[in-house]
């Protein structure tokens, strides 16, 4: 019942930072990862009863499971189609989970996690295409070549060399923390739980509890959650299958071999912190350059680490990045602007009237940071962590800030204009200050752009992913349980792929990334915290109505995107739109399927019923969602909303992560100095932003491992459900129309694709339909 995790990736079942220690000498620097940091680590001592490898036992059960799975006509396997997690697949999972613990307690270098989680599985063989096309992508996963026998020897002979490494100095300095649980300790734990699962019916409504560190901040005005402890986890339909439980182990474990190859050969002998951030990921050639790099196991994010300081770059994120949804038109710059940045915009020149009349002046606003209580925020708060001493080093800044853009006259790109950093709660520099590129320094730009990318990881991880995708369909999950799956209504054919997974994922994620206890993901990675960004998703709630912040169309309409505003480089305007139009016109027809008039609607009680508790502020509780639907089209609207919800929204703000978050300076997800103490303390060093503001190494190893975890491509994308609806009742001959509309949609945004990618550009490819979800399944 000991819930402590690190991270997402228990949340997803993969391993966290914490679960492998760094070697020795790592272990022995200033940055060491926990408080007693032992002078050695015993060598790896296998069972003499061991003949395989934990990768050869998980390839052998994923083929016994493979050898139970659905089958097509001709014997083969259904593409993507698992039956549910049964109890002895769990058991046997459990079983290799347990002699992979047993194993992480003594393995101690590169070889030893190389030869048990990949030696034998080729990157094309560990990252298989799972989607109904193959696309071009912004980070290549696999090193196209084919591993022999011979190169399998030779990169083990290779890493078998590496001896004793010195302690390294480059690595921004790590704090001391309470110790951290082994990630697979804890994974048995969530498993073990799983097997005394039962199923509990109706599902009730929970409110979220007050946060201790900040007793006065009550979150009962959040969305509803379902009652749930670490003993109690949804019923087994809403389980991960054991064949995606596998992959996600094997994942981990592939990554976690590449993680700690890259300390024993690269991350030691970085020269300085900012080598530090770029030593995790695997080179393309070994040996000298010699010969290509079999084994892509931490994929480099080239063009972004070529690219993340261009301003064009940086801005071109906003429109098509990991956090797409914060960009706004500005239409009335005296009231969504402040006055210091017009006085500033004025001084510089600018005509900010007659550019937000050409619908060419943009922002992103951050402003409701300056509301929060603590800045800094103690990453190990007191009231959960006593043993913790408070201190400096312990401290993540955050800055309510805004940052404006103009639009060029192709309307393609964006340039940064200016930065305001309010500062308020900063006493070393209480007064907001406003930055540009032509009136400050390179080094002064560069820091005053960190800080608005580190406000923008604020919002991205806990309001535009996790509050406004996974906690915001959660409650509709339950209201659809409740009425829809209990009464197997005609509509469950439709909604059924759209609950995949999300009710496990919410649950582990209240006892790991949003822990309301010591050693808190979210208060050590993040710079707001818990308490703070539980506060971020409850006030956006507040002001939460159904269509109006989830329908796209009425989204970005809010966001100042409406039909008639030109945008092309928006792409995920561009993209979104088209998927949202396919959508509404497949729930529209999927409806007519069911039923023949409006009447049929207004008169299906189980229809009302839903409607009647997804509304009900003692239930459900979701604003702005009809409490009787009367009408096809509105019936379609709400299907067309929901999914969107959890397949496209949630495609958009989750699977960049891995291309945008890794390399740490492109998008720091926490800061461990303000912008009051660089210019009190660094010269103007550009050194100094590296050593003392971004992430350390704790943070940045568990950074990569989180996103690897959260970018496994999903089985069951929104163009991959053909046989669902071969099974079911209703909406075959809809999807089938629908498909042939993804596969247009797709093809259009494969070729833009190869195009940029061909030419260096940036690839979106996150709403390409083969590579979105049906559900948020992880």
């Amino acid at each position: 019942k000991n819930m402590k995790i690190s991270v997402f990736a228990i949340l997803a079942i993969a391993v966290p930072a914490a679960a492998f220690a760094p070697p020795a000498a790592l272990k022995a620097a200033p940055f060491c990862a926990t408080k007693s940091c032992p002078a050695s680590l015993s060598p790896l001592v296998l069972s003499s009863t061991s003949t395989k490898s934990i990768l050869e036992e998980l390839i052998d059960l994923e083929g016994a499971i493979d050898g139970d799975a659905p089958r097509n006509s001709d014997g083969t396997k259904v593409k993507g189609q698992d039956g549910p997690l049964t109890k002895p697949q769990l058991e046997s999972l459990i079983s290799i989970l347990e002699k992979v613990v047993a194993f992480e307690k003594g393995a101690g270098s590169g070889i030893d996690l190389f030869r048990q989680f990949v030696s034998g599985e080729s990157d094309a063989e560990a990252n298989p295409q799972v989607g109904r096309k193959a696309v071009t992508s912004e980070t290549d996963d696999d090193s196209g070549e084919a591993v022999t026998p011979r190169i399998i020897s030779m990169v083990e002979g290779i890493l078998a060399r590496i001896t004793g490494s010195s302690t390294p100095t480059a690595a921004p300095a790590e704090t001391s923390t309470t110790a951290s649980k082994s990630g697979f300790e804890t994974l048995l734990n969530i498993l073990r739980t799983l097997l005394d699962m039962i199923d509990p019916g109706d599902f009730g409504y929970a409110e979220y509890p007050i946060h201790s560190e900040f007793p006065d901040q009550s979150l009962a005005t959040m969305m509803k959650m379902l009652p749930n402890s670490p003993s109690e986890p949804p019923p087994f339909e809403y389980i991960f299958s054991a064949r995606k439980l596998i992959r996600l182990v094997k994942r981990g474990l592939r990554f976690e071999a590449g993680l700690r190859i890259a300390e024993q050969l690269r991350v030691k002998n970085a020269k300085n912190s900012e080598q530090f951030y770029e030593a995790w990921f695997s080179p393309k050639r070994i040996m000298g350059g010699l010969i290509k790099n079999p084994f892509n196991l931490v994929p480099r994010p080239n063009r972004v680490i070529k690219k993340w300081e261009d301003d064009a770059e940086m801005a071109r994120q906003f429109l098509a990045g990991v956090n797409p949804v914060m960009i706004q038109a500005c239409k009335d710059p005296a009231t969504q602007l402040t006055p210091a940045t017009l006085q500033f915009l004025a001084d510089q020149n600018y005509d900010v009237e007659q550019l937000a009349s050409e619908k060419r002046l943009l922002f992103a606003d951050y402003s409701e940071l300056g509301i929060l209580e603590k800045n800094p925020h103690n990453a190990y708060p007191v009231v959960y962590n006593p043993d913790v001493p408070e201190s400096p080093e312990n401290m993540r800044y955050y800055h309510a800030s805004q940052i404006v853009f103009e639009l060029d006259r192709s309307r393609e790109a964006m340039d940064i204009m200016a930065i305001e950093l309010d500062m308020k709660h900063d006493q070393n520099d209480p007064q907001p200050q406003v930055f540009s590129r032509a009136t400050s320094t390179k080094n002064e730009w560069l820091m005053a752009k960190t800080c608005i990318t580190t406000a923008d990881s604020q919002y991205h991880e806990w309001v535009s992913h996790l509050g406004n995708t996974h906690l915001t369909f959660e409650p509709h999950i339950l209201a659809i349980h409740n009425t829809l799956r209990k009464n197997n209504h005609q509509l469950w054919d439709f909604f059924e792929p759209l609950t995949r997974d999300t009710l496990l994922l919410n649950w582990a994620a209240r006892f790991t990334l949003a822990e309301f206890g010591p050693d808190s993901f979210g208060d050590y990675m993040t710079s707001v915290g818990v308490g703070q960004f539980m506060q971020l998703i409850r006030n956006r709630w507040e002001k939460y109505d159904f269509f109006k912040f989830s329908a796209l169309d009425d989204e970005l309409a809010m966001r100042g995107f409406d039909e008639d505003f030109e945008f092309p480089g928006y792409l995920y305007r561009e993209d979104g739109m088209k998927l949202w139009k396919a959508m509404g016109e497949f729930t529209l027809d999927f409806v007519n399927e069911v039923y023949n008039s409006d009447d049929e609607v207004a008169g299906d009680s189980v229809v009302q019923a839903w409607a009647l508790e997804t509304s009900d502020p003692g239930r459900a509780a979701i604003p702005g969602f009809p409490d009787r639907i009367t009408d096809r089209a509105t019936l379609a609207r709400i299907m067309q909303t929901q999914w969107w919800i959890c397949s496209g929204l949630h495609a958009a703000v989750n699977f960049p992560q891995y291309d945008y978050f890794t390399y740490i300076p492109n998008k720091p997800l926490g800061a461990r100095a303000s912008m009051g103490q660089f210019e009190g303390e660094a010269n103007d060093k550009r050194g100094w932003i590296f050593d003392n503001v971004m992430p350390n190494y704790k943070a940045t190893r568990e950074t990569l491992s989180v996103a690897r975890t959260l970018t496994l491509p999903s089985e069951h994308c929104i163009d991959n459900l053909s046989q669902h609806y071969n099974d079911v009742t209703y909406g075959k001959a809809s999807y089938e129309k629908f498909l042939a509309k993804l596969d247009v949609i797709s093809d259009e945004i494969e070729a833009r694709n190869k195009v940029d990618k061909d030419n260096g550009n940036a690839v979106y490819n996150y709403l390409n339909p083969t590579n979105v979800p049906s559900s948020i399944d992880i």
